[in-house]
């Protein structure tokens, strides 16, 4: 896969994320970079920072996807959710984290706050995803929708919590309104 300033050069497993930046005619790659470890991985969403900055959310089987300043160091079941940020020119990782439980997770909404948190939405099934001032604190069955909140740096869970009914629920596209209020 070509790749322009990379963070990572190489595909590192079954199958990585990559994050690039094309001009805006398509003629030009600015930057292009495979992002994961040694399992597999994929990008469902991505958002810009006010500096150019790529946050980016999937989700991962590696044991060793990048991190960098994280919440949580480490996969916690077979697929964790990733959240990510790139600095502007693609060949830096300002901050990386895993979330998730011993089941199933997986992220694919995100948005950006004014004072740039990470808004993230997803589905869990495990019953112990990270969870903080929850509305709704347990799984309710199957899949759960959850949405959380990670501080600038990608190291605070500001607040974390499930939301659903007895049946599969999945969320997959977020937006926060004048006042931090979250939209999913």
């Amino acid at each position: 896969f070509p790749t322009e300033n990379p963070y990572q050069a190489e595909n590192s497993g079954n199958s990585d994320v990559f994050v690039s930046k094309l001009g805006s005619t398509g003629s030009v790659l600015f930057f292009s970079t495979y992002l994961g470890g040694n399992g597999a991985d994929f990008a469902y969403g991505i958002t810009l920072g006010p500096a150019g900055e790529s946050y980016v959310i999937g989700h991962t089987s590696s044991t060793n996807f990048p991190t960098e300043n994280p919440y949580q160091a480490g996969n916690s079941g077979f697929y964790d959710v990733f959240v990510s940020k790139l600095e502007s020119s693609g060949s830096m990782l300002l901050f990386s984290t895993y979330l998730g439980g011993d089941s199933d997770d997986g992220g694919r909404g995100i948005t950006l706050g004014t004072a740039g948190e990470s808004y993230v939405v997803g589905h869990t099934a495990s019953p112990d995803f990270p969870t903080e001032n929850p509305y709704q604190a347990g799984n309710s069955g199957g899949y759960d929708v959850f949405v959380s909140k990670l501080g600038s740096t990608g190291s605070v869970l500001s607040f974390s919590t499930h939301l659903a009914g007895v049946d599969a629920d999945r969320g997959t596209a977020i937006t926060v309104g004048a006042a931090g209020d979250s939209y999913v």
